[in-house]
């Protein structure tokens, strides 16, 4: 029930990559190269296949040019978000907003709201679904951060992990997540992986 999630891909040219420090050679994550080309596919049918849950799209990176951002918007979660955050998200914004219509925008790179929105961790926080204990927390503590669940980069419908994120000590969203991670696993077992998330996208 995560209102939104997010891949972001290096999408910018040899030379880009040159540029990165020893450091972040050494923390970043090698991704399939054809996940672009299969992101081109299904723009290409993407029309013909309208969703009434989600909305998928691409978004220019903010902070790095030379990445692109693959999102997809849970458009009740995201709604019912805006709804409980309503006032956080336009004092810390600056702007006051129609939810139909920001959610209708999503897919607007131009959009001063959603622009806005990432560029403030405690609203990307509560939009990526770590939980308001959590977000408020890592966003007024120092400490060293507790991660809700270790990474897994060849996750499969049976073996995937939880959202990585920053937790506090009176986190409830873990938990929250685990258990909606046997549910997901419920769906998927015995089920052809392609087949069930295609139906659940376009259903």
């Amino acid at each position: 029930d995560k209102p939104m999630s997010e891949l972001l891909l290096f999408t910018g040219s040899p030379n880009d990559l040159m540029e990165l420090t020893e450091e972040e050679k050494k923390t970043a994550i090698s991704w399939d190269p054809t996940l672009v080309d299969h992101w081109k596919t299904w723009k290409r049918y993407a029309d013909q296949l309208p969703s009434k849950r989600f909305i998928l799209t691409e978004r220019p990176c903010f902070f790095d040019p030379s990445h692109t951002i693959y999102a997809i918007l849970n458009i009740k979660r995201t709604k019912e978000l805006l709804s409980k955050h309503r006032l956080s998200f336009q004092k810390r914004t600056g702007l006051f907003f129609n939810t139909d219509a920001v959610i209708h925008e999503f897919k607007n790179p131009n959009s001063l709201f959603w622009e806005k929105v990432f560029k403030d961790h405690y609203l990307s926080g509560l939009l990526f679904g770590y939980g308001q204990e959590n977000v408020a927390y890592f966003d007024c503590e120092k400490a060293l951060p507790t991660f809700s669940e270790k990474y897994n980069p060849s996750a499969t419908p049976t073996n995937f992990s939880l959202p990585v994120f920053a937790i506090s000590p009176t986190d409830q969203t873990t938990e929250r997540y685990r258990q909606q991670r046997v549910q997901i696993q419920h769906i998927y077992q015995n089920q052809d992986m392609i087949e069930v998330t295609l139906h659940r996208l376009i259903e």
